[in-house]
């Protein structure tokens, strides 16, 4: 089924996860952690005002590109803190962002 809403085209979901997953990806240095952070957030932002049913298919999809719940996003961010690292997901004392200097 191919669903149209409000300038959701599921047709072209897959395209839109490829075009996020690509700024994500020139975004992230290189850090894993942060490129699911971006990608998640992008997909996060366009299935927003969509109905329950449709977002949930968007995002099954998405997960092709490694989407994360924010709930899971919040999970990944306590274990990195837990761990020593910033919120990159690098060592803090190798963050090119200076998460080290603070």
């Amino acid at each position: 089924m191919n669903v149209e809403h409000e300038g959701f085209q599921e047709s072209r979901w897959g395209d839109m996860c490829v075009s996020m997953a690509a700024e994500a990806t020139r975004r992230c240095a290189q850090s894993y952690d942060l490129y699911v952070q971006m990608f998640s957030e992008l997909v996060d932002l366009k299935v927003g005002g969509l109905p329950a049913d449709i977002r949930a298919r968007a995002i099954a999809r998405a997960e092709r590109w490694d989407y994360l719940s924010a709930e899971g996003r919040a999970k990944v961010q306590q274990e990195l803190a837990d761990g020593g690292y910033c919120s990159h997901g690098l060592d803090r004392a190798c963050c090119p962002v200076g998460c080290g200097d603070q």
